[in-house]
């Protein structure tokens, strides 16, 4: 099974679990094989006793033992003491060790938690969140993917209850779950989460804490994605204004919040507000973090697609050149992370008319081939389609069109598909084929409906292209 799907599946798994159980804490959300044992003897040595509360309060289910270093009891702080102590447990039938992981029944789990001092249990949850984030690397690396796949439940286990142990820890945690879950379209899980930390927060800092501002940026991005565009512009406003006091109107910080208020504004039509945000965010970065930041590459990548809309093309292929020169100087040239960037600049290039655009298109293409997700690709290839059919390679452009036809089926990209569709139909129009382009443009006209509207003006135009054919 392709890597994507597996932790989209992860996700999936763990958002529903999140939102069917809703109030933390989140011990039980993974499941766990039964191990037969229910309630641990009173005169365990220390080491198996810490290790059985740890794993408990990471939440019973299979734990990694490369996870359990540092961090740790100190009964258990050398290496011999944690594999002895497992090895005890196993043989004791209290736990199920295996080469690679340690798991304990889930009523024995909840026994353990139920019975830990107080003292104890802040110390066992602060060791098992650092422990977490020691593990757990930035979620947008391909790299990090193995890792949130095998530690995602735990991180929610060790999060969910802040009655004890490091509180910043906790919200981390919850920050990050979230941003993984985002990335794989687990929106209402990712905004439960959110809201969770930003209300720990607020009890913990009071409301116009400098510590908010981050988690109200990261939240009115989720909301933005949902669709609550009222609530998400009230967050990010809020987040602007407590970052601006903090730091400064000239902040990197500030920047963060406008760059997502700019992704509203774009989203809303209002191109020129979202303009001067992304313009905003762009100076502030650049001025806080150097002119070759990956998050200036990010400003200004944003940037030139408003000014693409816009129609001022000039000026945002020099913007997604510039994104694209920072990224290959940090990443390399042919980085797979770069593919969107090449992929944007290839779209400016195709409406300036540049003969070099196909090309372009076809090193996006070329550098999305081994990515295991493959949203995004099919919009690649209408871009490649309709290039080809600018320098008048018409069969070439439809075999692209007809390939972008069944990946956006496959990946659910409605809007990409609807404009596939309508240029597949064009490209059989110049071929003279009426019945095979009639054909695609009714599909093209249905799917422009159910991804844009029905009066949204590519809807109209895919309308008045059908009848100007019959």
């Amino acid at each position: 099974m392709p890597q994507a799907q597996t932790d989209r599946e992860t996700a999936a798994r763990y958002g529903d679990a999140l939102l069917a159980q809703r109030k933390p804490p989140w011990y039980s959300l993974a499941p766990t094989s039964p191990t037969g044992a229910k309630a641990a003897p009173d005169d365990l040595p220390a080491a198996q006793r810490d290790l059985l509360r740890l794993v408990a309060h990471l939440g019973a289910a299979p734990v990694p033992l490369g996870l359990l270093d540092g961090d740790l009891p100190a009964s258990l702080a050398a290496p011999a003491n944690l594999v002895l102590a497992a090895a005890h447990l196993g043989a004791a039938g209290l736990a199920r060790v295996d080469r690679d992981t340690l798991s304990i029944d889930l009523w024995l789990a909840k026994r353990l938690r139920d019975a830990t001092p107080a003292p104890d249990r802040h110390d066992l949850l602060t060791s098992a969140r650092r422990l977490l984030r020691r593990r757990l690397p930035d979620h947008r690396l391909p790299e990090a993917r193995p890792a949130w796949r095998a530690l995602l439940p735990h991180a929610l286990a060790a999060a969910g209850d802040v009655t004890a142990g490091d509180v910043d820890d906790a919200t981390w945690l919850m920050e990050r779950a979230a941003a993984y879950l985002q990335q794989y379209d687990q929106l209402d899980a990712a905004q439960l989460l959110l809201d969770r930390s930003l209300t720990v927060k607020q009890e913990r800092y009071g409301v116009e804490h400098p510590e908010l501002a981050a988690t109200l940026g990261d939240l009115g991005a989720v909301l933005v994605l949902r669709g609550e565009t009222d609530r998400a512009e009230r967050e990010l406003t809020r987040a602007v204004g407590i970052a601006g006091a903090a730091h400064g109107r000239n902040s990197v910080e500030v920047a963060r919040p406008v760059a997502h208020l700019g992704v509203l504004m774009h989203d809303l039509g209002r191109l020129e507000d979202a303009r001067d945000l992304h313009a905003w965010a762009l100076r502030n970065t650049m001025a806080g973090l150097g002119s070759d930041h990956p998050e200036t590459a990010e400003r200004a990548a944003r940037l030139a697609g408003v000014l693409h809309d816009l129609g001022d093309l000039d000026t945002a292929r020099a913007l997604y050149e510039q994104a694209l020169a920072i990224g290959q100087h940090a990443d390399g040239p042919g980085h797979p992370a770069l593919a969107g960037t090449v992929a944007a600049l290839g779209a400016v290039l195709k409406d300036l008319g540049d003969p070099g655009a196909a090309d372009v298109l076809e090193r996006a293409l070329a550098m999305r081939l081994h990515d295991d997700d493959q949203r995004g690709t099919a919009s690649i290839l209408v871009d490649l389609g309709v290039a080809h059919q600018q320098q008048g390679r018409t069969e070439t452009a439809g075999d692209h069109l007809a390939r972008a036809v069944v990946l956006a089926r496959d990946t659910g990209e409605l809007q990409v598909l609807a404009l596939a569709l309508r240029n597949l139909a064009v490209v059989e129009h110049l071929a003279e084929r009426p019945a095979r382009r009639a054909a695609l443009m009714d599909e093209a006209v249905a799917a422009f409906e159910a991804g844009y509207g029905p009066d949204h003006p590519l809807t109209v135009e895919c309308r008045a292209l059908r009848a100007a054919w019959t």
